[in-house]
């Protein structure tokens, strides 16, 4: 019945109506029909007409304020999708408006427009340094905007500033480099970040720092190292878990080994401290099963060599 119902001209319009306009049927209702158009668009999109996609987008944007955070977010999929099949520079008028309704006095339209813009930036980051028509690289624009949200009032809102942002750290973004320093004072603003989810971020931060621009934290090393002790003994174990891949990024970085040095005497017991299993991880332990008169398959005995997720990300 779908797939005859997919054969329909106005297929993608009726499935935008749902997921915009029908506000009195159930979330999980309209998501699917975002979802549905997200997958139709991305199947046909050569064979879509320009102003069929044009409607699409225009209709998404202007339904991004939409009170149920599931239905925002499909939204949000379906425009990133249109503009990453299209390539940014085919829709110059979408990182403009999302950037202006960053400024708006509705919480929902700027937590939408922000999970549209973090989309693109994965999908397009490579883009988002060219030049457009006009001769400005978007991340020129984007980037400047983006540091101002560091310090949002929503930790939402934090949230996605910083990890958006450090996409680009990552990638070591041109466009990125003149608003380094910008971005290492603003980010340590939020070093002691009552949310939880922004502090995985700042560590997630922080150690694509180490990975691709060292320099900007050596001035401050001694501040940053006690830092990254206290984080990794968080009590929060997802939060001292990014703490800790700060040693193995740093440790991988054979220039900085020799820095690390004078702090080892308080950053090895820090670790070897994390290394100690708890009574729930004993418990868990013990209720494996018992293999031990089992042969070792090769799997078992496997060297496993682990490098840090920012240094895989740059192979």
């Amino acid at each position: 019945r779908l797939e005859q119902l997919s054969q329909v001209p106005d297929f993608i319009n009726y499935l935008l109506y749902v997921l915009v306009c029908m506000k009195d049927e159930s979330s999980l209702v309209r998501t699917v029909a975002g979802l549905l158009l997200k997958n139709k668009v991305r199947q046909d999109f050569k064979q879509i007409p320009r102003t069929v996609l044009e409607y699409v987008v225009s209709k998404s944007i202007d339904g991004i304020g939409d009170p149920i955070t599931m239905v925002r977010h499909t939204l949000g999929t379906v425009v990133a999708t249109v503009v990453a099949l299209g390539k940014v520079s085919s829709w110059p008028d979408v990182l403009p408006r999302l950037l202006q309704l960053l400024d708006s006095g509705d919480y929902t339209v700027v937590e939408g427009s922000w999970d549209i813009l973090h989309k693109i930036c994965e999908e397009c980051d490579q883009e988002l340094e060219e030049p457009l028509a006009d001769g400005t690289r978007p991340l020129s624009v984007m980037i400047p905007k983006f540091l101002t949200f560091f310090g949002a009032e929503s930790p939402v809102l934090r949230e996605y500033a910083i990890s958006t942002t450090t996409l680009f750290v990552t990638l070591r973004s041109e466009s990125m480099q003149p608003m380094m320093d910008t971005f290492v004072v603003e980010l340590f603003k939020r070093a002691n970040d009552e949310n939880a989810e922004v502090l995985k971020s700042v560590c997630k931060a922080v150690v694509a720092l180490v990975d691709s621009r060292p320099d900007k934290l050596m001035p401050e090393l001694e501040n940053v190292v006690n830092y990254m002790i206290h984080t990794t003994q968080h009590s929060d174990p997802d939060i001292a878990m990014e703490a800790c891949e700060f040693w193995l990024s740093f440790c991988e970085q054979k220039e900085l080994v020799e820095s690390l040095k004078p702090f080892l005497n308080r950053v090895v017991p820090t670790l070897m401290r994390g290394m100690v299993y708890s009574e729930e991880d004993l418990l868990m332990l013990d209720n494996d099963d018992n293999d031990a008169v089992v042969p070792d398959s090769d799997q078992d005995i496997r060297p496993r060599h682990h490098r840090a997720r920012t240094h895989d990300q740059h192979q």
